[in-house]
C-alpha cells in the first residue's frame, strides 16, 4: 500500500528513535525522507522525547565507533577506555544535534508524573519501556502520527504507524 506524505501536511507526527537511525544510516524509505524536508520547511511539526533523543544519540556515537574505529563488540566499554576517540566521536554527536535544531523538533520532557503513568499503560497496552514512554507522550499531547518501525504499536486503533 503506498502512502501519501502529502496527508500529513501541517501535522503532528511523533518520531521514534529507530525512524531518527534509519534516517542517519541511509536506510530510511522516502517517504521518511519527504517528511524530514517537510518539517525542515515547517510544513509538519515533529515531536519526540528527551528520552528518545538521549537513545538516538548515544546510538549515533555506536555506530560512529564501528564504522571510524571498527569497534564492533563491547563498543561502550571500550569508548570509555579511550577518551580520545570518544573526543572524535562528539562531531557526530555534534551533527545530529545540528539536525535536531534545523527540524525545529518539538521536544517534550520526561519526568516522574509521566513514569508514574507506565503501570497503568502496561496494563492497558502491554507495552514497557521507550514504548510506554511514547504511548504516553502520544496520549499526552492528542498525537495520532508515529513515525516507528515498532509494530507493537500497530495494535493500537487510535494510532497510525508510518514505517519508516
Amino acid at each position: 500500500m503506498d502512502f501519501d506524505v502529502r496527508r500529513l501536511y501541517r501535522k503532528k507526527i511523533f518520531v521514534d528513535a529507530n525512524a531518527f537511525i534509519y534516517f542517519f544510516t541511509g536506510e530510511c524509505n522516502d517517504n521518511t525522507k519527504e517528511i524530514f524536508k517537510l518539517a525542515e520547511t515547517g510544513w509538519l511539526n515533529l515531536v519526540t522525547t528527551t528520552r528518545i533523543l538521549d537513545e538516538v544519540l548515544f546510538k549515533v556515537m555506536v555506530i560512529s565507533a564501528k564504522v571510524k574505529f571498527g569497534i564492533e563488540n563491547k563498543a561502550t566499554q571500550r569508548l570509555r577506555k579511550d577518551k580520545k576517540k570518544v573526543k572524535l566521536l562528539a562531531e557526530d554527536v555534534k551533527k545530529v544535534l545540528q539536525f535536531i535544531e534545523i527540524l525545529k523538533l518539538d521536544i517534550k520532557e520526561v519526568n516522574y508524573s509521566v513514569l508514574k503513568k507506565f503501570p497503568t499503560i502496561m496494563e492497558t497496552y502491554g507495552l514497557f519501556g521507550n514504548d510506554a514512554l511514547v504511548l504516553e507522550t502520544m496520549q499526552r499531547f492528542n498525537l495520532k502520527y508515529l513515525l516507528s518501525s515498532d509494530t507493537d504499536f500497530d495494535g493500537i486503533s487510535w494510532i497510525e504507524r508510518i514505517e519508516p
